[in-house]
């Protein structure tokens, strides 16, 4: 095989059917390098090379994308890489190219001044013994709170939900700024990140469904219709009246129905939670995984260090990468 490691401003228009197919590999998206372009320009958040891949020819065989987030521990704030959209074709796999990859990005991460890598994955696929062979472990597993809402719902008197409108996007990200205040984790966005993912196809308003009070918007839920039921990985309502009240609302859409709350909002609101009769589950499928570049540090280490076993840690749907 004659494989050439190109970065992201490496690649041609003849590459794009192959970023296409991986990346709907690797989370059934339909975008190809366009949409990374477009996610570096909206975002600021891929490291200067995009990524890399594994390329024959017009042929993109493996590619992994990168990030910088901006990262909250009990140290201080600082930047860290993410490994996005791992992927090799089925006719490429077991030769090692994901894993060169990967090699070459931490690399490339040490150089540019990066002390942490991170990654989601599921504990149960191949790609998870892989991360464990380049030094990475298992810092985190969001937790989940299941439940079948009663078909008669209790409701919050003067609380509504309704479709969020053009002009609120920032005021809801206030909201969630000051639902992160003090926290560790995925804290710092851009006060119109909500609409710059929806600019970029990566979210639906029509699931973006505001809490409003006395004509005012106090929190709000990004909900998600799942065959019977309804999901969702981000709520936000800074105060703890208004959180009671979003429940309320979350469960009236959802009377009848089963639905699922997972990361920030189980461990913040596990109290109420419980109470409502939700089941919480901690042991999840879906884990974050980390790799420190300047420490050989155990999984415990790794935790202290990043604050995700603290009751402050925060990660929500949209700090996904």
């Amino acid at each position: 095989m004659n494989v050439r490691i190109l970065t992201l401003d490496e690649l041609g228009p003849e590459h794009d059917l192959g970023v296409l197919v991986l990346r709907n590999l690797a989370h059934g998206d339909l975008a190809g390098i366009a949409h990374a372009s477009r996610w570096r320009k909206e975002f600021q958040r891929l490291a200067p090379y995009g990524g890399l891949y594994a390329v024959e020819g017009d042929t993109v065989l493996s590619m992994v994308e990168v990030h910088r987030l901006h990262y909250t521990a009990p140290s201080g704030e600082f930047p860290v890489g993410g490994l996005a959209y791992v992927s090799t074709d089925p006719k490429a796999r077991r030769q090692g190219l994901a894993h060169r990859l990967i090699q070459e990005i931490l690399v490339r991460e040490r150089a540019d001044g990066m002390d942490w890598v991170l990654l989601w994955t599921g504990r149960s696929m191949v790609a998870h013994a892989l991360y464990r062979k380049l030094g990475f472990e298992d810092v985190l597993s969001p937790p989940r709170a299941i439940r079948f809402v009663p078909s008669e719902a209790a409701t919050t008197e003067g609380a509504r939900l309704r479709v969020m409108n053009d002009s609120e996007a920032e005021r809801l990200g206030a909201l969630r700024e000051r639902m992160a205040r003090g926290r560790v984790g995925f804290v710092r966005r851009a006060p119109d990140h909500i609409a710059r993912m929806e600019r970029i196809g990566l979210l639906d308003r029509s699931c973006v469904l505001v809490l409003e009070r006395s004509g005012a918007p106090v929190g709000y839920v990004i909900l998600h219709k799942n065959m019977d039921g309804y999901v969702t990985w981000e709520m936000v309502a800074p105060e703890s009246a208004d959180r009671r009240a979003l429940l309320d609302a979350i469960e009236a859409t959802a009377a009848g129905h089963p639905v699922q709350y997972g990361f920030t909002p189980v461990e913040l609101w596990r109290e109420e939670l419980e109470r409502r009769g939700y089941r919480i589950i901690t042991d999840n499928y879906g884990t974050l995984m980390a790799r420190s570049l300047r420490h050989e540090l155990s999984a415990a280490e790794m935790q202290s260090a990043l604050g995700t076993t603290s009751q402050r840690f925060i990660s929500q749907e949209l700090d996904g990468f």
